[in-house]
């Protein structure tokens, strides 16, 4: 019997961390697709992939360097879509053994471009964490240390949060400060016994015939 599967998602800096992690101190399984990200890059089958197609040069200590291979595929569209097509099925492929094998009630991934990956019928119930776009900017400054033209164009570079917010079943707004935000894992847990399973697909099958639009810019953010 298949847990819910339940996304989290929401723009960069938007705190889906801070959701994921409240979530997980209540004892949730919260699957990050990030971490899921670079576990896949060890793989020597990737690895090997990867390098055939980019170079030896992304890599450092003979593993992927998420960052060399950030600036070698920044803003060419054609190095994204091979990279995209490199990664992202060992990606799915792995998310759908740990929904195979899990023996939870509650299975949350956390998936900053659900929508972007045409992951939606892939989920029992979605949750998108909202904040406007000056709070990511400021948070993306102290973060990050990036200046505000910069953390702007990335926020830009991803669907707009309005127009997720009709696409997921419960909005999380944060814009006050991360205490607020932690409070609200529990709106989250209040919502779980309301939940009904859906007649969803899996993540591999997601994919059939679409291309995955995953922006390269979310990539180590």
């Amino acid at each position: 019997m298949r847990p819910i599967i339940i996304g989290i998602t929401g723009g960069i800096a938007s705190g889906k961390s801070t959701i994921s992690k409240a979530l997980q101190q209540e004892g949730y399984s919260v699957i990050s697709t990030d971490k899921i990200g670079h576990e896949v890059l060890l793989y020597p089958e990737i690895k090997n992939k990867l390098t055939n197609e980019f170079g030896n040069e992304i890599l450092e200590n003979n593993r992927v360097n998420r960052d060399l291979l950030r600036e070698i595929v920044f803003e060419d569209k054609n190095k994204v879509d091979k990279l995209n097509k490199i990664v992202h099925p060992e990606i799915l492929d792995t998310m759908d053994d740990i929904v195979k094998h899990s023996s939870s009630e509650y299975l949350f991934f956390e998936i900053p471009l659900l929508f972007e990956a045409h992951l939606e019928k892939c989920f029992d119930f979605i949750i998108l964490v909202y904040t406007e776009k000056e709070f990511q900017i400021k948070r993306l400054q102290i973060r990050n240390n990036y200046t505000a033209e910069h953390a702007s164009s990335i926020i830009d570079s991803q669907m707009p949060l309005d127009k997720k917010v009709p696409k997921a079943d419960l909005i999380i707004e944060n814009n006050e400060d991360k205490n607020k935000l932690n409070s609200q894992a529990w709106t989250i847990i209040k919502h779980l016994r309301n939940i009904k399973k859906k007649n969803i697909i899996s993540f591999a099958d997601s994919q059939t015939n679409k291309s995955i639009e995953i922006n390269d810019k979310e990539m180590g953010e």
